[in-house]
């Protein structure tokens, strides 16, 4: 990190769950009419049991501002050597029209 960077990025800990929930949410609220509320419930990880299992799956990061607010987040898992899952890929809106 360089002195002119406002946020971090790390590994999600179990102790991140509600914040990426809510950026999750944030991100992802205008399209729900596009999703079956079973897929929303899944891509925002909806419930703490969910997001737990999700942690346990794949690598999970976030990035947060100094003021301890999570503004981004995205999974990844690898498959095999050719191939890779990239899942929950998300900017709090606010964030992005701030910028």
């Amino acid at each position: 990190m360089n002195e002119k960077d406002d946020y971090t990025i790390h590994r999600a800990s179990i102790h991140e769950i509600k914040l990426i929930q809510e950026v999750l949410l944030a991100a992802f609220e205008e399209y729900r009419d596009f999703y079956s509320p079973e897929a929303f419930a899944d891509t925002i990880l909806s419930n703490e049991e969910t997001t737990k299992e999700r942690l346990n799956q794949m690598k999970v990061y976030v990035a947060i501002e100094h003021g301890g607010k999570v503004i981004g987040t995205i999974e990844w898992q690898k498959i095999d050597e050719e191939e890779g899952h990239i899942r929950g890929m998300a900017m709090h809106p606010k964030k992005i029209r701030d910028e």
